[in-house]
């Protein structure tokens, strides 16, 4: 009997390790958060601000958001600082960590300082399109819901390099434009850009929500 009951516990702990380790593969949601340009390539520049410079701070705080994440979502940055990073070795980071999803993080600008608002793209071509649709609405609906300022301009398909040699299901989000005096007091306020983090982090749990009814 001690025997059988010995045996017994051995064969459950064994199921329970394979069982969690299967859930923990399963769970895990990798997501390659992309703060657009950096180094030697600046973006878009209004007053000594530049768009490299506001992307990374936009994607940073992601990290403070981290906690209001599911425990299985995990973020990878394509940079964390200051760095140029090539646009292919950004799409390789993609592949190497075997990404879920992917965000590109940008701001636009324009000649006439009146075009405002936020635009989210979804790629026009390749193998992901229609999840990426679904990332690019659930995406404009959570920062809408965060009532900023930024209004919506458009959310519609794109041909950016980024997105549509992704790997993976892929959005690029235009916070705003900085040749827009209340968007560039808006993508710059700290408050702003944890509403924004904040939408983020929303739309990624309805993404992964959705997905998993589907």
């Amino acid at each position: 009997m001690k025997k059988f009951l010995l045996l017994f516990g051995i064969a459950m702990l064994s199921m329970a390790f394979i069982l969690n380790s299967e859930d923990g593969k399963k769970e895990k949601f990798v997501v390659v958060i992309d703060p657009g340009h950096g180094g030697k390539d600046p973006g878009n520049e209004v007053d000594s601000i530049t768009e490299a410079q506001v992307n990374l701070q936009l994607a940073q705080m992601l990290l403070e958001t981290k906690k209001k994440t599911r425990k299985n979502i995990e973020f990878v940055f394509t940079r964390k600082g200051d760095d140029f990073v090539e646009l292919e070795d950004r799409i390789a980071l993609i592949d190497k960590h075997k990404a879920n999803l992917f965000l590109s993080i940008h701001c636009d600008a324009y000649t006439d300082e009146s075009i405002n608002g936020f635009q989210i793209y979804q790629p026009i071509k390749g193998d992901h399109i229609v999840p990426s649709k679904k990332m690019a609405k659930y995406l404009e609906e959570a920062i809408l819901r965060e009532k900023t300022p930024m209004q919506l301009k458009s959310t519609k398909p794109g041909d950016m390099f980024v997105i549509t040699r992704a790997h993976c299901p892929a959005v690029l989000v235009n916070f705003g434009f900085l040749t827009n005096p209340e968007d560039l007091a808006t993508v710059t306020s700290e408050e702003y850009q944890m509403a924004f983090a904040n939408a983020i982090v929303s739309s990624i749990n309805t993404y992964i929500k959705k997905t998993s009814e589907d």
